[in-house]
């Protein structure tokens, strides 16, 4: 799974329900406080010794790279912090999504014997894979999709995400739940990160070659490049030999066996995580021996099958292996990132210098391991820095990319009027260059061109985003480091603030409602307001907003107060379909209070006229969950819509 993927489990759980009522990268940031620059190994342990007690981390494991192989790994913390067992560089971590490399690798192996080919549609090769595609006879799906994240499909719902029994193939898990494999736009338009990608891609290596997916890793990637003890597999016996994980708060937490283990369920030392790294490093060879071909190599750091390259953009998310950016030290780094059960992992290397690193933790601590990886990456930026001039030009066009961008991509589609409503981007023509800020007021990026509609912040050696207009002649932007959501449309400021508006009136009136009614009740109590016959036009709406508040409450409590709250709203059962009871009943009871407020004729002009502005904002909620398809959301279960019911292709 992605590194983000466990926080993104736990905003996508409540987003499901949330949405159902009410609707792998580093984030572009200014220097942090922590971004202290180390010049010295011993400087580089201190630092991590002291983020580890500051961020409260229970154990990680850190390796450095270059091309003669890790040249340095320290563990740090407890792999068991009961038992009292410290981490080693042979400790075992799960992995997460940093598996996805290798099974891009064993798929390059396989294309390099003439076994496999990437342009075949899926269709194809495996017929029995069930996916929809309405493009399908124009637009296929094919297997180079799979490994880039552009079939289009949604990522996992939650009851992908629930633990498996043992033994468990991919083949069954792809029964799961197969109405998430729809593709929401033509497949090779845009990337969005799914899990269910690589792990269909796992499953035809299966079948392509007649051999269980572990049994592949270990012939092709761990056994050649000598990687001890790594595996996919995960028995009792596997998850023995783990380090155990935690909560950020230091509770541990059990393994979960998913079904999807080509797309992250791969457990292996930081020795090995950065052996893999050094394998990108030697392009494709370790010690005299060859994996795969110089070409090959570069090929899976090359994103081929976006609407955005196709235009020249050359960073992005390739075969399991993405482009990221130190945005302090403005450097461009290759590799993946990952996170399962609290585990935490990330390798990076630099093709220009040959540098690289890996990093595993096992604490569910993203800034505690966005901490340890800005010291990493300026260690690596002190020894290992080299010159290099940006191939900058004058761009005419700045004008003309002016505007509201809204992203159109989400990575889940339960949560896409939250992404529409709030990832917003201003672009400005700054006279030589462009300013992009974001909705909140966040500090401007300024883009540098490097022509043809291809942009980075300044001082960076490569372009990371692209402007281009799509079929309908529209402004798009690709942004290469944010593969969960990475394109942008220019949109009007009512397509662009009217989900934010209507949040914020309704919001607004529920909140007035209970005051009203909290002062309308004790006000009764008091023997006031007795001749009031207000109640007639306020009960649908109070109704309505009390639904809207249930269904979030319900959401929210497993969500953030059990540690997989997925197992629970990944299913049907008496909390997921009061979820879905809540979400129908809004709109429900806003349809008998409009019907009242043209009835109860002996109501003040005042408690009516008020009762009517919360009742229009109920009617507009109603309105936008039924224009995105979230009433009634069954959040273990929903076919997404295809992109073209909000913009027609």
């Amino acid at each position: 799974m992605g590194r983000k993927t466990m926080m993104m489990k736990k905003i996508l759980c409540y987003a499901l329900v949330l949405l159902g009522m009410t609707t792998g990268a580093f984030a572009e940031s200014t220097d942090p406080a922590h971004a202290k620059k180390s010049e010295t190994l011993e400087d580089l342990s201190a630092r991590i010794t002291h983020i580890m007690e500051t961020a409260t981390l229970e154990g990680a494991a850190v390796a450095l790279v270059n091309r003669d192989g890790v040249f340095w790994t320290k563990g740090f913390g407890y792999a068991d912090r009961e038992a009292g067992i410290k981490v080693t560089p042979e400790t075992l971590f799960r992995a997460g999504s940093t598996g996805k490399s290798i099974t891009s690798l064993i798929a390059m192996r396989l294309v390099e014997e003439g076994r496999l080919d990437l342009s075949a549609r899926l269709h194809d090769v495996a017929p029995e894979v069930a996916f929809t595609n309405k493009w399908e006879d124009e637009k296929p799906v094919r297997l180079v999709h799979l490994l880039e994240h552009t079939t289009g499909w949604d990522d996992f719902q939650l009851s992908e995400y629930r633990s498996v029994a043992e033994g468990t193939s991919l083949a069954e898990g792809l029964g799961i739940n197969p109405q998430s494999r729809t593709s929401r736009w033509p497949p090779g338009y845009y990337p969005a990160y799914s899990n269910s990608g690589p792990a269909v891609m796992g499953y035809v290596l299966e079948k392509v070659t007649g051999e269980e997916f572990n049994a592949l890793a270990q012939k092709y990637v761990f056994e050649p490049l000598a990687i001890e003890k790594a595996t996919f597999d995960q028995t009792e016996e596997d998850f023995s030999q783990l380090a155990k994980s935690y909560t950020i708060e230091g509770t541990p937490i059990e393994n979960t066996r998913i079904w999807a283990n080509a797309s992250g369920a791969g457990a292996m030392s930081v020795k090995g995580l950065g052996r893999i790294a050094q394998l990108y490093i030697r392009r494709g060879e370790v010690d005299g021996v060859r994996l795969l071909s110089p070409e090959s190599i570069s090929r899976s750091e090359t994103p081929k099958t976006t609407l955005a390259s196709a235009k020249g953009l050359s960073s992005g998310y390739g075969l399991g292996n993405y482009a990221s950016f130190d945005w302090k030290n403005k450097i461009v780094y290759h590799g993946h990132d990952g996170g399962l059960n609290g585990f935490l992992a990330v390798y990076g290397y630099q093709k220009e210098t040959g540098f690289g690193f890996a990093i595993l933790i096992n604490s569910q601590n993203p800034s505690g391991m966005y901490q340890i990886q800005q010291a990493v990456q300026n260690y690596l930026y002190s020894v290992s820095s080299v010159p290099f001039e940006p191939s900058t030009v004058n761009d005419p066009d700045l004008k003309a990319y002016e505007g509201l961008y809204q992203a159109f991509t989400p990575r889940s589609e339960s949560a896409r009027f939250l992404v529409e409503a709030f990832s917003l981007i201003t672009v400005k023509n700054e006279g030589n260059h462009l300013s992009i800020s974001g909705l909140f007021g966040e500090e401007a990026a300024r883009l540098a061109s490097f022509g043809k509609g291809q942009f980075a912040p300044f001082g960076f050696p490569e372009a990371d985003r692209i402007f281009y207009k799509n079929e309908k002649g529209q402004y798009e932007l690709s942004m290469s480091h944010n593969v969960s959501g990475s394109a942008y449309r220019k949109v009007s400021p009512v397509r662009a603030y009217g989900p934010i508006a209507i949040i914020a009136f309704f919001s607004f009136n529920a909140v007035l409602a209970i005051l009203f009614a909290l002062v309308w009740g004790i006000g009764r109590s008091f023997g006031k307001f007795r001749n009031s016959h207000r109640w007639r036009v306020w009960n649908f709406p109070m109704l309505s907003i009390l639904a809207f508040i249930a269904g979030n409450l319900i959401a929210a409590v497993p969500t953030f107060l059990t540690p997989n709250a997925y197992e629970i709203l990944g299913a049907g059962n008496l909390v997921t379909w009061a979820i879905l009871t809540s979400g129908i009943l809004v709109p429900l009871f806003a349809v008998p209070a409009v019907i009242m407020l043209f009835r109860a004729k002996d109501v003040s002009r005042w408690a009516r006229w008020h009762a009517g502005v919360a009742t229009l904002s109920l009617v507009m909620l109603s309105a936008m969950l039924f224009y995105y398809d979230l009433i009634g959301l069954p959040t273990w279960a929903y076919t997404p819509v295809t992109y073209e019911r909000y913009v027609a292709f």
